[in-house]
């Protein structure tokens, strides 16, 4: 099918603005994206479930250990250029791997249904409290998932604290403390140990807490024969006791008392969190906090253990007194721990575009998590486009394509929409950085999930893609694209459109100094054709868009250039089209004298302008065959080869020059000139093409008049004068394609021919006479 027209034109710009590439780019970011693309291709073409996220998250965990083994390499020289990179890239890579692990365990919790709460369940009679606790922290989202959020954090610690840290140029682990602790205090009672002895194990105690290894936090105690600090450790469990039916009934005295010795008793900093890890004293676990991740999780285990308490006292659980007081300082949200986080030394590590997005992922905050995701990919595009350093890591741009891709088309439990525009935004930006990385196999995967927004007309995959494809002047690049777009079910005809004209859209920078020199710019419009001409469905298309490009170089008398579009458009041609015979008037006329249903008739008028695209690649073909052969005879002639009978391989060209014209002139309706409309009421589906064919007529008609007559001058100079009959014929009226100069010029010529015949004439007589 006859596709829209196609606007071609000089000076237009193109559709984007193309920037330019930054000189450098990781080797390990491509292998990380092609890592990416190759997990979410493998699930794409099954469900992007979920447990693609724990795909992502082991990526990440191998780069990451990588990335801290060749960190540790350079640990001698910490302050080193590459050891301080390897630094930043370890810790972006750790961000994101533990990104995806926190949106992995969330996504499954929230889409399991959770149980109904049971009205029934009253501690002292068939519950134990611990078994109302335990009910009510798997059946109340707002317990489990700040559960599973606290796991999360402590697993990380947990993490970090078996990674070396350097002191004094050597490396030790956090969880070494323990074992000196152990092997220094073996001998030893709990009254020899002196303060600082005492911190240690407190500060050991605190960090196993920290990790949620409560098990091992009391054996660091009992290792330290501090073995009543070991069995206090479970004085706020509501755990059940030996001879307890109902569980631990001190847990309430415990719980105050603690709070009575945190505020007047006189303790290590350490000892005071364990107490207040207890009892709920926020105040206390902040005091030995150092990190983002310690700041949430105290203020997270405080309101979750508050919640409990809180749900726990309507089920006739009663609070002791002072609890009210610590409940209320607690934060009551969630939304209240991460604002409180702007009051805290942490405040710099808040701002770190993951731990916005983990923030948003706690909080299931699906609009600001994904105007988070926007904003920074375009903070980090603009910085491409500068080739500036980004602010942002440029990996977290990764992240947020995909991590958008599965919030848009994966099973992620929302109640709203994801935005189009910023879904758009996100994998646009991704996709420019792969085009800017040279990683162009993958821009075709990515650009099939862009949602297809439409601008002026046209879906922005088609858009983005061919933007991306303007660019490739390699033949079998184009090819292979192109098998890439068609895998990942692109509109590949409507891209093939758009590139052609993006790339005849773009400002003619060149002038050349002369008019038949073919510019760099020329090649590049006259080789944007091959776009159409992979699919056969487009040649057609081909010939519409080359049409356009010869006319636009005929008005501005780039004949060469003219001539060398259809040079290269021609031989790639299919056979068919070429050969292609067109229904004939009287086919028309009976079938509008028949009854036809509109569909008959709308195809009738696709064949019509199909035939009128091919009439006006003959006509203008023609035109330049002619002018091109008659530029050859002239050459010969001026190289002193004029007579035709000692150069008969002129004379050949001649004759064919004389063919040609005779053919332009004797083109039904016209040279350059459409079959009529079916319908009288049937308009111009294109008026611009109308207006550059007449002006191409006006442009070629008097300069095929001046040649043809030219060469008859040479050969037949009677025919010659016949022209002038032609030219004032009022049936076909060519004088009005001729301005008064150039009508004047044309006379002139006639002139001169009937001056020549009756010299002939003339001397014919004379040689009669003589006779």
């Amino acid at each position: 099918a006859l596709s829209a027209p196609m606007r071609v034109g000089f000076g237009q710009s193109g559709v984007f603005h193309t920037t330019q590439r930054p000189s450098y780019f990781a080797q390990e970011q491509s292998e990380m994206d092609q890592k990416f693309c190759s997990a979410l291709a493998e699930w794409h073409s099954r469900d992007i479930h979920y447990d693609l996220l724990h795909v992502y998250d082991g990526v990440c965990g191998e780069q990451y250990a990588n990335l801290q083994s060749r960190w540790e390499g350079e640990g001698r020289t910490p302050t080193s250029l590459v050891a301080f990179k390897l630094m930043h890239e370890k810790d972006n890579m750790r961000l994101e791997r533990d990104t995806w692990r926190l949106i992995e365990r969330l996504t499954e919790a929230r889409l399991q249904p959770y149980p109904e709460t049971d009205d029934s369940l009253v501690p002292g009679y068939d519950t134990s409290v611990s078994e109302l606790a335990e009910h009510l922290m798997n059946s109340q989202q707002d317990l489990k998932e700040p559960s599973l959020v606290l796991g999360w954090l402590e697993e990380i610690y947990r993490e970090m604290a078996n990674k070396p840290v350097y002191r004094d140029g050597r490396a030790q682990s956090m969880n070494g403390l323990e074992d000196d602790l152990t092997a220094s205090n073996s001998c030893r009672n709990f009254a020899d140990l002196d303060p600082h002895a005492t911190e240690d194990i407190c500060k050991a105690i605190w960090q196993n807490l920290r990790q949620g290894l409560y098990k091992e936090a009391a054996d660091v105690a009992a290792n330290g024969h501090q073995h009543w600090r070991a069995a206090a450790l479970g004085g706020q469990e509501f755990s059940k006791y030996p001879g307890s039916e109902s569980g631990n009934t001190y847990h309430k005295l415990f719980r105050n008392t603690l709070r009575d010795i945190i505020v007047n008793a006189r303790l290590n900093s350490y000892e005071r969190a364990i107490y207040g890890f207890q009892c709920l004293h926020l105040e206390s676990m902040l005091h030995v906090s150092s990190t983002w991740e310690d700041y949430v999780w105290a203020q997270l285990r405080v309101n979750r253990d508050a919640t409990l308490l809180k749900q726990m006292s309507q089920y006739e659980y009663e609070l002791v007194e002072d609890d009210s007081e610590f409940l209320d300082v607690s934060p009551s949200t969630l939304e209240d721990i991460f604002s409180n986080l702007k009051n805290y030394p942490v405040k710099d590590e808040s701002e770190d575009p993951y731990r916005i997005a983990q923030a948003s992922i706690i909080l299931n905050n699906l609009d600001n998590l994904v105007d988070h995701l926007s904003s920074c990919a375009t903070s980090i595009a603009s910085s491409l486009n500068s080739d500036q350093t980004s602010i942002i890591p440029v990996s977290f741009l990764r992240f947020a394509a995909h991590l958008i891709i599965f919030l848009k088309y994966g099973n992620y439990p929302v109640d709203a929409e994801v935005d189009d525009e910023k879904t758009a935004n996100i994998l646009r930006c991704y996709v420019d950085y792969l085009i800017h990385t040279d990683q162009g196999h993958l821009v075709a995967f990515y650009t099939s999930f862009i949602p297809s927004l439409v601008y002026n007309d046209v879906s922005l995959p088609v858009l983005v893609y061919a933007e991306f494809l303007k660019d490739i002047t390699d033949s079998e690049e184009r090819h292979e694209y192109l098998r890439l777009a068609y895998k990942y079910k692109l509109d590949i005809l409507s891209i093939t459109e758009q590139v052609v004209a993006l790339i005849l859209g773009q400002p003619d920078t060149e002038i050349p100094d002369d008019l038949n020199q073919i510019t760099m710019t020329d090649e590049t419009r006259i080789r944007a054709l091959e776009w159409l001409l992979f699919n056969e469905e487009q040649h057609l298309d081909a010939v519409m868009v080359a049409n356009s490009l010869v006319r636009a170089f005929l008005l501005i008398d780039r004949f060469a250039a003219a001539s060398e579009v259809y040079n290269f458009l021609t031989p790639q041609l299919s056979k068919t089209l070429l050969n292609q015979e067109f229904p004939t008037n009287e086919y028309y006329r009976d079938l509008l004298s028949s009854m036809v249903t509109e569909e008959e008739l709308q195809n009738a008028m696709i064949m019509v302008r199909a035939e009128n695209v091919m009439r006006e690649y003959r006509c203008l073909k023609d035109f330049l065959d002619g002018y091109t052969l008659y530029q050859e005879c002239i050459y010969r002639t001026e190289e002193g080869q004029e007579d035709t009978q000692k150069y008969p391989e002129l004379n050949s060209k001649i004759q064919s020059v004389i063919i040609l014209f005779q053919r332009i002139l004797s083109y039904p309706h016209g040279w350059l000139v459409d079959r009529p409309p079916l319908v009288p009421e049937e308009t111009s589906h294109d008026p611009e093409r109308e207006e550059m064919m007449i002006n191409t007529r006006k442009k070629c008609i008097p300069i095929i008049f001046l040649l043809f007559h030219d060469i008859l001058l040479r050969v037949d100079v009677k025919q010659s004068l016949s022209l002038v009959n032609l030219v004032a014929d009022e049936h076909y009226k060519l004088y009005k394609c001729f301005s008064q100069e150039e009508l004047r010029a044309f006379l002139q010529r006639v002139r001169l021919s009937a001056i020549k015949l009756m010299e002939e004439e003339t001397t014919q007589k004379r040689a009669r006479g003589a006779m």
